[in-house]
């Protein structure tokens, strides 16, 4: 596997990019049970390519793995957190999610980052699991109540 920062100059890896996060906004749509539609150009500027700080894309030869996203800490310099973490399913129960994150701890360590966060959906089991494999704690509870 082959993991590389992604570029925003490059029509194909926008493009990758752009399918792999529709598919990961239609897989957790799926999970927490609201209506599933595929999002719209704005959806994708906004919420890849304008909220988050670093992209690494995955790679096995030529066909799209999945992709890692996120940004530092508004408010401790020294947190980063993952906002995104997609694999496709054909390269699910393969560790490709543990590589992209130890990719990324070894990556940020090198700028002083001393803590990793992410989130994940109560239903979202496999996400949890991996998590929990690599070391993550839980660290709050997030309660909703349907009106």
């Amino acid at each position: 596997m082959e993991i590389r920062a992604y570029d925003p100059t490059s029509t194909e890896e926008t493009e990758v990019l752009r399918e792999l996060a529709v598919a990961l906004d239609i897989d957790v749509r799926k999970q927490v049970g609201e209506a599933v539609a595929v999002p719209g150009e704005a959806w994708f500027q906004h919420t890849l390519k304008e909220s988050v700080d670093w992209i690494f894309l995955a790679w096995e030869e030529t066909k799209p793995v999945g992709f890692i996203a996120g940004k530092i800490s508004e408010h401790v310099q020294t947190y980063w957190h993952i906002c995104k973490l997609y694999v496709c399913p054909e390269f699910r129960w393969q560790w490709y999610s543990s590589k992209l994150i130890e990719y990324v701890e070894c990556e940020f360590r090198k700028f002083g980052m001393k803590h990793i966060t992410i989130s994940a959906y109560a239903k979202n089991e496999l996400a949890n699991t991996v998590y929990r494999k690599k070391g993550f704690e839980v660290m709050k509870y997030t309660y909703v109540k349907r009106l």
